[in-house]
């Protein structure tokens, strides 16, 4: 929910026994594929200075706080610039997320376990955002820089949510959630309060089973951002160490807009309604062998009425992947 990605960064960390701290110093060094001569423009020139710093202050339960100052040094696109399309960076922003997280668990004993997780954050800073429009004559590979605003960020998150584990045949599982990321009427009026990720997100979890996926929704896969998500899910363990979820998310708009920030689906909104639909996952992780694992992901989407005559129009997603160890 705060950063799961690979960085070319310098760190050093303290664990004691119940305190740990972390400090971390990125800045992309090179291109993350071999095939590739420049870093990725979103990625080009962001300086991060990344912290953590946690408590497990009782047995079984932890206090976390997190910091991330991320100054974009990148040249500043001109308009009437023309750039390759592949260097197309729509947002220059100097941001700062800060936030805690609250995690454990409470043995209940014949009842079972009970766990529980609340993050909370706040993003502020300058945003730099810039349109582009393809040259006629080379729509394919390049673009020109038609316009420039500058905005304020101030955003604000959470996400909050129980598991409850029960002492019975096959480990039954039921967990709820709910994600909230701020959203703005009028980011054009220079100040926007919609939340946005750090860029560095997974948004993965496993609810107690063995296999993490996207708890968002695999099919829609959204930033939490202008965005409510509430989640329902079931799940049990298979075997030695396979597990079963089916998982319910509905969503919801809480500022009508005309697109979501960031998501897996592509697609426009009418900007009448804050109804965006429904999904549904279904997640078979498989991993009974030394050597080997399966994942087995089939996920739907249904579209709300945020989505006009669209409304009711249905989309999958289906993952098979295979692990092997040497």
């Amino acid at each position: 929910w705060w950063w799961d990605g690979e960085l070319d960064a310098l760190r050093v960390a303290h664990d004691g026994r119940s305190f740990g701290i972390d400090l971390a110093y990125a800045r992309e060094l090179a291109p993350a594929r071999f095939d590739r001569d420049d870093i990725e423009a979103e990625q080009d020139g962001i300086r991060r200075l990344i912290g953590e710093v946690s408590w497990d202050y009782a047995a079984g339960h932890a206090a976390e706080a997190f910091f991330l100052r991320a100054h974009d040094h990148s040249a500043r696109a001109q308009p009437g610039q023309i750039l390759r399309r592949s260097r197309e960076d729509e947002f220059d922003a100097n941001l700062t997320w800060f936030g805690v997280r609250f995690i454990g668990a409470f043995d209940l004993g014949k009842r079972g376990v009970l766990g529980y997780w609340l993050d909370h954050a706040r993003v502020r800073g300058r945003e730099h955002v810039v349109e582009y429009e393809a040259l006629e004559d080379d729509a394919s590979r390049s673009v020109v820089v038609d316009t420039l605003s500058a905005r304020d960020v101030r955003g604000s998150a959470i996400d909050v949510g129980v598991n409850w584990l029960l002492p019975l045949p096959w480990e039954p599982r039921a967990f709820v959630g709910y994600a909230r990321g701020s959203g703005d009427k009028t980011p054009e009026a220079g100040s926007d309060r919609a939340f946005r990720q750090t860029g560095l997100h997974g948004n993965e979890s496993g609810f107690g089973g063995v296999r993490r996926f996207a708890h968002y929704g695999v099919a829609l896969e959204p930033e939490l951002s202008n965005l409510k998500v509430l989640t329902f899910g079931i799940g049990c363990a298979l075997w030695k160490s396979s597990s079963l979820d089916i998982v319910y998310h509905r969503y919801q708009l809480l500022e009508r807009g005309s697109e979501l920030r960031d998501s897996a689906l592509d697609f426009e909104l009418t900007g009448l309604h804050r109804d965006l639909g429904e999904g549904v996952d279904v997640v078979l992780g498989l991993e009974e062998w030394e050597r080997l694992e399966f994942e087995f992901t089939v996920s739907a989407f249904r579209a709300g009425r945020a989505f006009g005559a669209d409304e009711g129009r249905e989309s999958y997603r289906a993952l098979l992947s295979m692990r092997y160890a040497f």
